[in-house]
């Protein structure tokens, strides 16, 4: 038994890499803490409209939620918009040459 108290105390941390790990995820769990401080007190000075859109991710429009493009969404988003302005070109072309 006298024999156990002369153990040194190194022996009763984990040898090699481990400390380090530990000592860096505590760093990064620190970090962590101090960005999620950092994003509700922006959150908090952004409108409540703006803020309620940023957390409600799910609820915004495609493709702004992580959402596939789909063809109606391309078709009110891009195709729509040169459908009208080739007939405003056409409709225009006609009342000058007419």
């Amino acid at each position: 038994m006298s024999e156990q108290d002369q153990i040194p105390g190194e022996w009763h941390q984990w040898r090699g890499g481990v400390d380090t790990k530990l000592g860096n995820i505590e760093e990064d769990v620190d970090e962590i803490k101090s960005t999620q401080k950092n994003m509700t007190t922006t959150l908090n000075m952004m409108p409540a409209d703006v803020a309620k859109a940023i957390k409600n991710g799910e609820g915004a429009t495609p493709p702004g939620n992580g959402q596939p493009v789909t063809f109606k969404w391309m078709a009110e988003k891009v195709l729509l918009p040169i459908v009208i302005l080739i007939a405003s070109i056409i409709i225009g072309a006609s009342f000058i040459g007419g």
